[in-house]
């Protein structure tokens, strides 16, 4: 069994004294002299004796002036949309995966700032970006490489002799690919997409009644949710027998929010298609009515709870909203 105890490298083997890398883009950066410069830890492989710890590597790494730029962009982006942080769940793995990413666009030049704000200039970009990227990015990072080699050999991996030029020509690839998709969808037209059924005769969602959702071609499978529920749960007469129907995606949402089809999730529906500000509560006595038990031949509704008289709720949320006017019918 290999030891370690005398052999462990300080200090990265192919780097000027006082000189790291950039965890990033892998070239040679200034040491900090107060040893605040993160570390690379590594933890030597293979099982030892009973009692005894595995050798561990820590190495200093730091990030160049470009990079630092990136994370702080990042940074700024999280504030910006906490949502993301929020589904994420903690903010440090959320700012290291939309780091990753965006160091994922700077590894192939991606560096012009109407591309770049094309792609995370809203909640839905970001985590399109964060799908796509976030793991190749990940994979472009210098310090990626240099645990890829043998434990013994990690001290050993040069710096890089130009940002980003230890990144295979094959990762690069992998990375234009995606960011191309993202482009795509960019300039792609959304379709409206129809609610279906069974005999092809025109429907609708069964809480918002809604005929059809546009949508772009790849999430088109996520358009409609097929779905049952207790007529009286969502605002018709009570019945022995559930109704079966689809539900579009805003609906489908709310009903996840709400766990359950009923009030709860009608309500949740129509405040996202007005856009109420959650720290409203106009709502909450609001009883609202599915279209899925609204008399028989009411036909399908061109935009969202079209059935639905949201007059009163709209002149009341506007009185307190003033500058910010809700979606009209």
């Amino acid at each position: 069994m290999p030891t370690y105890a005398h052999t462990l490298p300080k200090a990265w083997l192919r780097f000027r004294s006082g000189t790291i890398p950039c965890g990033a883009c892998g070239i040679v950066v200034v040491e900090p002299v107060d040893n605040s410069a993160e570390k690379l830890t590594a933890v030597a492989p293979g099982k030892m004796p009973d009692g005894y710890a595995p050798p561990v590597l820590d190495l200093p790494v730091g990030l160049c002036s470009a990079c630092n730029g990136i994370e702080q962009s990042a940074h700024g982006l999280l504030l910006a949309f906490p949502n993301i942080r929020a589904s994420i769940g903690s903010h440090d793995i959320a700012l290291h995966r939309l780091t990753s990413a965006m160091y994922g666009l700077d590894a192939i030049g991606v560096r012009d700032a109407a591309t770049i704000d094309r792609l995370t200039e809203g909640q839905r970009e970001l985590r399109r970006l964060l799908d796509a990227l976030a793991v190749l990015g990940g994979m472009a990072r210098w310090t990626t490489t240099a645990r890829t080699g043998m434990f013994e050999k990690i001290a050993d991996t040069p710096p890089s002799s130009q940002r980003w030029g230890h990144v295979s020509e094959d990762l690069r690839q992998e990375i234009r690919s995606a960011v191309a998709g993202l482009l795509a969808r960019r300039v792609e037209r959304p379709r409206l997409i129809l609610a279906p059924s069974e005999d092809g005769s025109p429907t609708g969602c069964m809480l918002c009644g809604v005929e059809g959702v546009e949508a772009l071609r790849e999430d088109v499978p996520n358009v409609w949710t097929l779905m049952s529920a207790d007529p009286a749960a969502i605002g018709g007469h009570p019945a022995p027998d559930t109704i079966d129907g689809v539900v579009c995606s805003r609906c489908d949402r709310a009903i996840d929010a709400a766990h359950g089809v009923g009030q709860s999730a009608m309500t949740l529906s129509v405040r996202d298609f007005l856009g109420l500000p959650t720290h409203l509560r106009s709502l909450e006595h609001i009883s609202l009515i599915g279209w899925a038990v609204m008399p028989k031949g009411t036909p399908p509704n061109a935009k969202p709870w079209e059935h639905a008289d949201l007059s009163d709720i709209r002149h009341s949320v506007n009185a307190l909203l003033g500058y910010r006017p809700l979606v009209s019918a």
